[in-house]
């Protein structure tokens, strides 16, 4: 399986959905593989408007009845998921390239438990259908679902910032999850600030962390984008910037991240020629 599970210690802090958002859209763009994000919030989630507005209420109401996990549950129950339904219900981003899988509208503790029960055979069949599924899941340890997908997932990006606190309290494994114990992670200081004397080369170093730590940089006009739900023509219009735009550092440590998630899966991600859709 290909699954790779997006988590924080805290909730709020670590830009834990705004850094999936990059790097999936980036991998997307650039690389020869298809993708598939969604999350576990019981809630909507930033996720599923950051790339396109809602026409209307319709709209909305297709969403959460005809398509996404409440859909692929009902399926998995009854014996009929499979690679064609998962694509199938989901929501096209950029064609062939990038789909959204919405998340649960239901809220009693009955569903969430089917939805659990379910989710390691939808992630199974993600597998088939796609060649990388990112879930954004919740902060902590406290949620059911969110521990079935890192239980399942291949791989963790560990989403942290520069509080001091926090380092503390992860490095410590005083706010941790012991699924890091037996799953490869890497880890990613979001909303970076290069000019904070809490360096990724300083805190690495603080904590003795020999692995090489990410950083996806604060980028004004990309969180923007997600407040104005116009994430993808953002990148359309900016990924090929220099070094003298604002928003280079952002799209050059998002992506170098993204490559170090296919690097570490050993997927074959070979970049589309330029132009190329």
């Amino acid at each position: 399986m290909t699954t790779i599970a997006f988590w924080g210690p805290r909730h709020g802090q670590v830009a834990t959905t705004s850094n999936l958002i990059a790097v999936s859209t980036g991998i997307a763009m650039k690389h020869q593989l298809s993708t598939l994000v969604s999350h576990t919030h019981w809630t909507r989630s930033t996720l599923e408007v950051a790339f396109k507005k809602l026409e209307s209420s319709k709209d909305l109401q297709l969403t959460f009845s005809d398509f996404g996990i409440d859909s692929l549950e009902r399926l998995a129950k009854s014996h009929r998921l499979n690679a064609e339904s998962i694509r199938s219900n989901t929501a096209p981003l950029i064609q062939g390239k990038l789909d959204l899988l919405h998340g649960t509208s239901k809220p009693d503790e009955h569903s969430h438990q089917q939805i659990s029960n379910a989710m390691p055979t939808i992630l199974n069949e993600a597998d088939k259908a796609y060649d990388m599924t990112f879930v954004d899941v919740n902060s902590g340890s406290g949620n059911q679902l969110s521990n079935v997908v890192l239980n399942s997932s291949d791989l963790v990006v560990v989403c942290l910032n520069q509080n001091v606190s926090l380092l503390d309290n992860f490095f410590n494994k005083t706010e941790y999850h012991e699924v890091l114990n037996d799953k490869k992670f890497i880890i990613v200081l979001g909303n970076y600030h290069a000019d904070s004397k809490y360096s990724a080369k300083n805190i690495a170093r603080k904590y003795g962390v020999k692995q090489k730590i990410h950083t996806v940089p604060h980028c004004s006009p990309y969180m923007d984008a997600i407040n104005d739900r116009n994430v993808l023509d953002f990148f359309l219009r900016n990924r090929n910037v220099n070094k003298k735009h604002e928003t280079w550092e952002f799209f050059n440590s998002s992506a170098a991240l993204g490559n170090a998630i296919i690097a570490t899966l050993g997927l074959k991600g070979d970049q589309q020629e330029e132009g190329e859709e």
